[in-house]
């Protein structure tokens, strides 16, 4: 009954809160050669959590607990909400445009300020957090990156636990840009994007990408969706962008994948995240073919409780092959908005393991080279109190 008063008392509060960004636009950019980054790329040697996990022992066993990037609510307001609920919890920031950093950098203006305070400043209290960054020209992607690694390096409030490049948001060419999704139709322009960011995020600062299970140019634009049928997706080419935007080593810090294909025109961004079936069993095929590749399982997950499930091994949908071990981490999106004090049942959860591998309820000093872990509430009504203090 306490949990319900909560709720209804809080969720007001967070429709307040979590609008507080305001409006969202895209910016129109096309990539041409002229901007294409020439560099000398080594070949990192791979890392996989799910491989390690059992060299290190107890303390690194289960999956990650991500909160997906949401545009206009994973604000460092909400941020600090949730990790009031849980110290366990990757949170993400919303999916920040670096056009708009690539038109205003190297200017002293109120534009180029609010873009480094909204996109990379934050409170030491959200980490673990990754940055993720929307874009297709590699000048800027790299210069937004080499500015997050070295708030990092200097100690400037929070220091991101990785960086990712947004490969999967379907709605973004329908605002006018070619990125998101659309990065999915050419691996090898995708990988020199990656190759960019990761000569600027050295070896301290993980990048990783966020993509769907594959793309459909257009569907539901002229018909009933409900009665037109939806194009079956196919693993291998899923399985070749994969190789060829991994081969280099650019991407150390793994792949979130959403389970669903992207429809770059046709529908809405709501519908993109119900139409288009969920195939799990095709980014566990991903884990199989790809095992020195952390991969993070999202779309479809209905809560924290469903989620548990999924870690388990006890759900699927289309086969009932169990899928324990085969992930690195699950991800959250519009669930945790629907019931975000279930994130209170996450740290007592052995289902779950923290980010750095640590289960003590310690800090780690934040001097560049750790983590540091934001404080969680003793309770949920303490975890209440504090943001309403904040």
């Amino acid at each position: 009954m306490i949990n319900v008063m909560l709720r209804s008392l809080l969720l007001p509060l967070l429709a307040v809160v979590i609008h507080a960004t305001g409006s969202v636009a895209f910016v129109i950019a096309t990539p041409t050669p002229q901007n294409a980054v020439q560099c000398s790329f080594q070949i990192l040697p791979k890392h996989n959590s799910r491989l390690n996990s059992a060299r290190n022992g107890a303390e690194n066993e289960g999956m990650k607990f991500h909160v997906a990037p949401m545009q206009c609510y994973t604000n460092r307001h909400l941020r600090y909400l949730l990790r009031q609920l849980s110290r366990k919890a990757v949170l993400w920031t919303e999916m920040e445009k670096v056009e708009t950093y690539r038109t205003t950098a190297g200017t002293d203006d109120d534009e180029t300020h609010a873009w480094l305070e909204r996109a990379v400043r934050h409170h030491p209290i959200e980490d673990p957090l990754v940055l993720q960054l929307g874009g297709n020209d590699p000048e800027s992607l790299s210069r937004a990156t080499e500015y997050a690694s070295s708030v990092r390096r200097t100690g400037g409030g929070g220091a991101f636990c990785g960086i990712n490049l947004n490969c999967g948001c379907p709605s973004v060419e329908s605002g006018g840009a070619d990125y998101g999704a659309t990065l999915m139709r050419d691996g090898r322009s995708t990988r020199h994007l990656l190759e960019a960011m990761k000569m600027k995020a050295g070896l301290h600062l993980p990048v990783s990408v966020k993509c769907r299970i594959g793309i459909v140019e257009n569907y539901g634009a002229h018909s009933d969706e409900t009665t037109q049928e939806f194009p079956e997706a196919s693993y291998e080419p899923l399985a070749e962008w994969v190789h060829e935007i991994t081969k280099t080593g650019a991407v150390d810090g793994g792949l979130v994948v959403h389970a669903r294909t992207a429809v770059l025109s046709g529908l809405s961004p709501v519908k993109n995240r119900h139409v288009p079936p969920l195939r799990y069993d095709l980014v566990e095929r991903l884990a199989d073919d790809f095992p020195g590749l952390d991969i993070c399982l999202n779309g479809g997950v209905a809560g924290v409780q469903h989620a548990r499930t999924l870690a388990q091994g006890l759900a699927g949908n289309l086969d009932s092959e169990p899928m324990k071990g085969k992930f690195d981490g699950i991800m959250l999106g519009r669930s945790v908005l629907e019931r975000p004090l279930d994130l209170f049942l996450i740290d007592s959860d052995p289902l779950f393991r923290f980010h750095s591998g640590r289960n003590s309820n310690e800090h780690s000093d934040n001097d560049g080279g750790g983590l540091s872990l934001g404080l969680r509430a003793t309770s949920v009504e303490s975890a209440i109190a504090n943001y309403c203090d904040y």
